[in-house]
């Protein structure tokens, strides 16, 4: 009889842990449950993040693409002034001997140091869109870090978002041999 009483106090002793064992458990799941959420919730947040940086990413080398284009335009144009230039020279020097033209050479050089200046001016809008195009893709390499960075932590995230799911798991299994 007294073993009996005694194998009764151990299934008592044994239900009581085990009950105690399924309401932790539960509140385990409900925690996980929660925190599996938030992950979920900071899981869209970075997506959206990166497919915005991503965007942005893409409009910055379009941009650079504009800027580049632009430079290499005005490149062509100070070639063909360039080439205008000494055609010009040529005949200032070829003339220059004629001294009746001499009204309209002196018109012409002014109108070539108006054109120099253009050219001047040109040039510092070449090097002010060459800086612009640098600064630019300067901006797109760090757009890009900055989404790498994201996509890393997206990873990590997923990452221990499994590890979670397969406590849960786990967990579950355990609750069920029990």
């Amino acid at each position: 009889m007294e073993d009996k009483h005694q194998k009764l106090e151990e299934i008592d002793e044994i239900l009581y842990t085990n009950m105690l064992m399924s309401k932790e458990l539960r509140e385990i799941d409900s925690r996980n449950s929660q925190k599996c959420s938030s992950l979920e919730v900071a899981l869209k947040k970075t997506r959206t993040k990166a497919q915005e940086f991503e965007n942005k990413t893409k409009d910055l080398k379009i941009r650079a693409q504009v800027y580049a284009r632009g430079i290499q335009m005005a490149n062509i144009a100070e070639m063909k002034a360039e080439r205008k230039s000494a055609d010009l020279q040529s005949k200032f020097i070829t003339r220059k001997s004629l001294l009746e033209r001499l009204q309209v050479k002196q018109e012409e050089f002014h109108e070539r140091e108006d054109y120099i200046d253009k050219l001047h001016m040109l040039d510092e809008r070449t090097i002010e869109a060459t800086t612009r195009a640098e600064a630019a893709e300067k901006r797109s390499h760090l757009f890009e870090s900055k989404v790498s960075k994201l996509r890393q932590e997206l990873n990590q995230q997923t990452s221990d978002a499994t590890k979670l799911f397969a406590l849960m798991n786990e967990l579950e299994h355990l609750s069920l041999e029990h």
